[in-house]
């Protein structure tokens, strides 16, 4: 057997195994929900695509709106309506059913979510002094008048300070600040400054000249937006530093008493429903935890499929739901949290973004554990497979040089029987040559006894 025909036989050997392995192997199966639109305006109809290449039955959830079907039967992709909510974020769960590949092969398919934004339609603000008039020429009777643009809800500040003695670090999501003053500032001025945008659409209170007592003094600085419904609380804590025994006293001066002006009347700190606590067992979220702050990111460097997540509502009586916490995938995944109230006539929803990192070795990355017994089975497959073909290539190797060394020895001894026979055709020669000369020399002899006698 030459060369040629050894590598013939372990390429096709090669070959047949890998066919057989990849054949055993299955392909991944998917699930996607499409909207037609990611944000939407309060009570608008949204088109779902839910597609998947099995086939099998898909439930349908949705949490701030509500779908045309509970459920679909998938075979290749099937649409649905969604009427989104009045306000927050519309979430669609779509959890496979029974789903089979094509081949008729159950599969397990996890669970999808996708989520809408609903944002209220600006609105032009309507002049009451001033009303349109439809009877201007050029104007359409028909057509009917634009609808007015939607007030601002924006209720944050671009800056807060005090004078004398101001503070630096002010943000306009961060809505507490802590300052010391010397013993000497007996009184401030707490400044604030509109928003961007904003200027003589809201309304501030809490600002003005205050005076300072020894100690920590706490003043708050409400801001109501536009639509006279958002309402934003800053608090300043202002430690007035107590006076030093040692300093000389002094005689007081005889102070003139300034007139007082009148400070606007604080409305009452209003509470924000929603999440009084938002906690994830080992994780930190970012930005740090506020009511009114709705979203929030975390990353995940751990092979888990569920977050440890505790929450309080502000409001005893609400309930949280809590969606898309469930079979968390490597990459971005959004879990809701949706706190109703006790009559469903409140509603906040809070999005947390999941970013799930696993850690990659050599390149590779870290199976989880369901896929570490597959991937050690296909190892141990692999290597029974490899095994048998070692085992296989060592006996042909061996035939191979069992039949070299063979034919070798053969070529090498091959004279020998030449060489002996010759040697013995040699001798026998010799012995007869041998008998022929003995032989003549008797006749001889036998002849010259004759020839004696013949004289006698």
């Amino acid at each position: 057997m030459n060369n040629q025909k050894i590598k013939k036989i372990f390429i096709l050997l090669v070959f047949g195994f890998f066919m057989w392995l990849f054949s055993n192997s299955s392909q991944g199966a998917y699930i996607s929900v499409s909207p037609s639109s990611t944000k939407a305006t309060p009570g608008q109809t949204i088109t779902l695509t839910i597609s998947s290449d099995c086939i099998g039955k898909v439930n349908l959830a949705v949490a701030n709106g509500s779908l045309s079907a509970s459920s679909v039967f998938i075979d290749g992709s099937q649409t649905v309506n969604l009427v989104v909510g009045n306000s927050g974020i519309a979430v669609v769960t779509a959890t496979p059913i029974d789903m089979a590949d094509l081949n008729g092969t159950t599969v397990f398919i996890p669970s999808k979510t996708t989520s809408i934004s609903i944002e209220a339609p600006v609105k032009d603000p309507i002049d009451n002094n001033n009303p349109p008039n439809n009877n201007k020429p050029g104007n359409d009777n028909n057509t009917p008048p634009s609808k007015p643009t939607e007030k601002s809800s924006v209720a944050t500040l671009s800056n807060l300070g005090i004078k004398p003695n101001d503070f630096s670090g002010f943000k306009s999501n961060t809505f507490t600040y802590s300052t010391e003053v010397p013993n000497k500032v007996e009184s401030i001025e707490i400044y604030a400054v509109e928003a961007k945008g904003q200027e003589g659409k809201q309304q501030i209170s809490g600002t003005g000249i205050k005076k300072l007592k020894e100690g920590t003094n706490t003043f708050e600085i409400v801001v109501t937006a536009e639509d006279g419904k958002t309402k934003k609380t800053y608090t300043l804590n202002i430690d007035r530093k107590k006076e030093d025994k040692k300093e000389e006293e002094k005689p007081e001066e005889p102070k003139q008493e300034e007139p007082k002006e009148k400070e606007p009347e604080e409305k009452p700190k209003e509470t924000i429903f929603g999440l009084a606590e938002l906690n994830i067992k080992e994780l930190e979220i970012e930005p740090k935890f506020q009511t009114d702050i709705y979203e929030y990111k975390v990353e995940l460097k751990e092979d888990v499929e569920k977050l440890d997540i505790s929450t309080l509502a502000t409001d005893e009586n609400s309930s949280i739901e809590i969606t898309g916490n469930e079979s968390l995938q490597e990459g971005e995944n959004i879990i809701t949290i949706i706190v109703k109230g006790e009559k469903d006539d409140k509603i906040a929803t809070y999005q947390i973004i999941v970013n799930k990192i696993i850690d990659k070795k050599n390149g590779e990355v870290a199976p989880s554990q369901k896929d570490k017994q597959d991937m050690i089975e296909n190892i141990i497959i692999c290597a029974l497979g490899a095994a048998i073909i070692v085992i296989i290539i060592a006996i042909i190797i061996l035939k191979v040089r069992k039949n070299k060394k063979a034919n070798s020895e053969f070529v090498q001894y091959g004279g020998l029987y030449d060489y002996e026979k010759d040697k013995l055709g040699d001798d026998k020669d010799s012995d007869n040559k041998n008998d022929n000369n003995v032989e003549p020399i008797e006749e001889k002899s036998d002849k010259k006894k004759n020839k004696g006698k013949r004289f006698k």
